[in-house]
């Protein structure tokens, strides 16, 4: 009798593994897509500051990311005093914790490192191109969060049930 509820309860465990790694999967394509959403938004702020505010990034930075909350963006101010080294810190930071592919990777490197490097109407061209090239990517990424993370969580289940019953 204890055998058989062991079992079983061993069976569901294994099989709720599955699900939270097809969650932990399906997670991920969530954490990207709101990933571009922040970017967006980061380009649309920029924009709105080189064409009508023109405050330097340290005090854009300041001002901008106090009271606004991104989905996952953390942007920590201190240190902007020395803003390529709090860029340099953002960049590692926020890599770390998301997994983006290299050419993702070196898209957003790109974005970071070019800011304020041309005249108001270059900076607004190029904010205009990459908030572009974010809103695709997050087209993308919304396209295959939708296709994709039922799928995950499925599979996870079936996996869990395929080790149950082989384990058993």
């Amino acid at each position: 009798m204890w055998t058989l509820f062991f079992k079983l309860a061993g069976a569901l465990v294994i099989v709720a593994c599955g699900w939270l790694a097809g969650s932990g999967g399906a997670s991920s394509l969530r954490t990207k897509r709101m990933f571009y959403e922040d970017m967006i938004e980061l380009c649309e702020l920029l924009q709105n500051n080189v064409a009508y505010q023109r405050d330097p990034l340290p005090v854009f930075f300041a001002r901008e990311t106090q009271g606004r909350q991104f989905s996952v963006l953390r942007f920590d101010t201190r240190g902007l005093e020395e803003f390529a080294s709090w860029r340099t810190r953002f960049l590692s930071d926020t890599l770390a914790r998301l997994s983006l592919s290299p050419h993702e990777q070196s898209v957003f490197h790109e974005f970071f490192l070019g800011l304020g490097n041309g005249s108001a109407q270059e900076e607004c061209g190029r904010l205009h191109y990459y908030g572009a090239l974010f809103a695709s990517a997050q087209e993308e990424a919304r396209k295959k969060e939708r296709e994709c993370a039922r799928l995950y969580r499925s599979l996870g289940v079936c996996a869990g049930l395929t080790a149950a019953i082989l384990l058993f």
